[in-house]
């Protein structure tokens, strides 16, 4: 008998952004009311042009990962105070964090306590407040990875990140 299967929501993944004050990273801040969640992988490339051969070889030498935010304006909001308070700023250090509340290879759910997660180091650089009439304002923002993932579980009640030996599925 087949396995039974259903679609996995875009809300089952939950993005978090972690702000420095000096150089103490502060709570995990779920980034809500999102409109947008564009997450994209850019390769950095080598392609040698070699004399002695016929077809030319490319490598992939690392890559560069950002994601573009846009959330409503719903205040008072904690992520939305954090983004709004840099708003001028450029390149503002932070964590970036995405969770998962299943496993995606088993589609067993996770207990509340123990969403699969994976982080890493970031810059933030928000865009100014922006609208149109009739519509909610809304908070823009890129963040750009700039550290390795680190894979672990997280708590949210907690906001404790536990990390773990290998990537988790989903991470």
């Amino acid at each position: 008998m087949a396995k039974e299967r259903e679609l996995m929501g875009i809300y089952e993944l939950q993005h978090y952004l972690g702000f420095y004050t000096a150089d103490t990273l502060g709570d995990m801040l779920r980034v809500t009311e999102t409109t947008k969640a564009e997450m994209k992988t850019d390769n950095n490339e080598y392609s040698p042009k070699y004399l002695d051969r016929k077809n030319q070889p490319k490598y992939i030498t690392g890559r560069t990962t950002t994601i573009e935010f846009e959330l409503d304006a719903v205040l008072p909001g904690d992520v939305q105070a954090a983004i709004a308070k840099h708003e001028d700023d450029i390149n503002v250090p932070c964590m970036y964090m995405r969770t998962l509340d299943r496993d995606i290879a088993t589609g067993v759910k996770c207990a509340a306590d123990k969403l699969i997660a994976k982080r890493a180091t970031a810059t933030m650089t928000p865009s100014p407040i922006s609208g149109e009439a009739g519509d909610p304002a809304k908070l823009s923002c890129t963040v750009s990875l700039n550290g390795d993932w680190e894979y672990g579980t997280y708590d949210p009640k907690t906001k404790k990140f536990t990390a773990t030996v290998a990537p988790g599925i989903g991470g």
